[in-house]
């Protein structure tokens, strides 16, 4: 078996091979990513764990606000062959684009298992998985995200779609350098120059039927990566709706890319040469866990992924709540901390948050939110194995002000009182390592679920209603932390 896989590998029916899944049956054209199916990783560059954040306002500023509005993903290895894809996309058709204006979410869960390649090289991917579509919360996230950066609410109904649907799909991405013949750089030095070829395809038992092919020129060095292209997508069968169908036919033609990255931070747009469609993504890395060369730390590779678990430390972590959109910024500090490498670290942790979250289903009626708090969290690493990985808990107390507030309809302008209360505050999740060097800084990426429990609510007048304020919540929770050791370790 394994003569059989290198020989496909060295020889040209590779490259076909790749071409051949996001092309056969379909007129050739060059396409991307498919919601649902591993992303590409930047050549090259191994991938433990992503968060991924899609925007048309990642295009080039969103000349359209429409179609596939706003995209999380999340990519994790669970094991060398085996990967989890989560993605949530929320879509949307307004006027002029449909008569009746209308939404609707799509999310996807799916198993993919490497059969050829390596992880960091060109490979061929496989996996299935159920796609649910539907109403998911897809209106309190964009409209939370549009408040934070003042942009205009969208009020328009879910169809009527809700159902579940199997999907399978087929990644083959295929990437290589340029050498010359002493198997050195053709641009000298460190500066490596290659190519990145993607290719995907997915159906669904719904009928649908999507393709998707990429060609891309790379240019890396160290930390740094760059590539452009051309993408190109078709979609087939995506009548289950009217909004399905006119996002299928937006995302269907050929587009511009350009993409970088540095470090653990990946920033990707396509530019369609329609002049109006641009649709960008942020992606956060994990590339598996801490390095054991680390210069002048002897125990760097007992070391957890954000830094040194002995030795005082400052931190600073910056996300975002879901469904219920607030900004979120915290700082943290944690004192020297002797015992097992492997044992639980203690930090004090500050947060404030704020964000002006829909108030339930009402897409008229907005919560504006602000709240500082203070709390005690440890964290340690499961398994010495796993050193990329730590879960980690926290609990603490704070205050919460809250205020009632009316856009669009008859509710337009009106505001309630502003109240305010004492709170617990509890949290729980996880965090993987990126990519961050050395002995004193470290980077890790975060989810978790917070919970808010007040020590009572407060009702407010509102439109001649009686509506309840500050009452208890819970919250998906995500960021980026960044941790500087001040002390030494011991």
């Amino acid at each position: 078996m394994r003569r059989r896989v290198g020989a496909v590998l060295s020889s040209g029916l590779w490259p076909a091979l790749f071409l051949g899944l996001g092309l056969a049956g379909r007129p050739a054209s060059l396409t991307a990513q498919l919601p649902g199916v591993t992303p590409p990783a930047p050549p090259g560059h191994p991938r433990a764990f992503e968060l991924r954040f899609a925007n048309d306002f990642l295009g080039r500023g969103g000349a359209i606000d429409d179609f596939r509005t706003q995209q999380l993903g999340l990519v994790a290895r669970l094991a060398p062959a085996w990967t989890l894809v989560f993605d949530y996309s929320i879509l949307t058709a307004s006027e002029p684009n449909v008569e009746e204006p209308a939404r609707v979410d799509h999310i996807t869960i799916s198993g993919g298992r490497r059969l050829l390649g390596t992880a960091t090289g060109s490979h061929l991917e496989v996996g299935a998985g159920l796609r649910y579509s539907g109403s998911a919360a897809g209106s309190r996230v964009q409209n939370g995200f549009h408040q934070l950066v003042g942009s205009t609410l969208e009020t328009m109904p879910y169809v009527g779609t809700d159902r579940v649907d199997g999907v399978f799909w087929a990644a083959a991405p295929l990437h290589g350098t340029f050498r010359r013949s002493d198997g050195t750089s053709v641009l000298g030095g460190r500066w490596a120059l290659g190519y990145q070829v993607r290719s995907a395809t997915l159906i669904s038992t719904d009928g649908e039927w999507d393709g998707s092919v990429a060609g891309l020129a790379t240019v890396s060095r160290g930390l740094f990566q760059g590539w452009v292209g051309l993408r190109g997508d078709w979609r087939a069968g995506h009548d289950r709706d009217r909004v399905t169908a006119v996002t299928a036919d937006f995302e269907e033609g050929v587009a511009g890319v350009l993409g970088i990255r540095v470090g653990p931070l990946v920033l990707e747009t396509a530019q369609g040469f329609d002049g109006e469609s641009a649709y960008g993504h942020l992606s956060l890395l994990s590339d598996g866990g801490p390095r054991s060369d680390a210069p002048g730390d002897e125990e760097a590779g007992s070391r957890g992924p954000v830094g040194p678990e002995s030795g005082s430390g400052l931190g600073l972590e910056a996300g975002f709540t879901l469904p219920d959109v607030t900004a979120r910024v915290l700082g943290r500090w944690w004192p020297t901390a002797g015992g097992s490498p492997s044992g639980w670290r203690p930090s004090v942790v500050v947060e404030g948050r704020f964000g002006a979250p829909q108030f339930g289903l009402d897409v008229e009626r907005y919560v504006d939110t602000w709240q500082l708090s203070g709390a005690l969290e440890v964290e340690r690493a499961p398994l010495d194995d796993l050193r990329w990985l730590t879960l980690y808990g926290a609990a603490g107390a704070g205050w919460r002000q809250e205020r009632l507030e009316g856009f669009g309809g008859p509710v337009e302008g009106l505001r309630s009182e502003s109240v305010g209360g004492l709170g617990l505050t509890g949290e729980l999740g996880g965090r993987v390592a990126t990519e961050a060097r050395g002995e004193r800084v470290g980077l890790a990426l975060q989810l978790g679920i917070s919970g808010w429990l007040p020590a009572s609510s407060r009702a407010v007048s509102f439109d001649g209603d009686a509506e309840r304020l500050l009452g208890a919540s819970l919250a998906l929770t995500t960021g980026l932390i960044v941790r500087v050791r001040t002390g030494q370790s011991r």
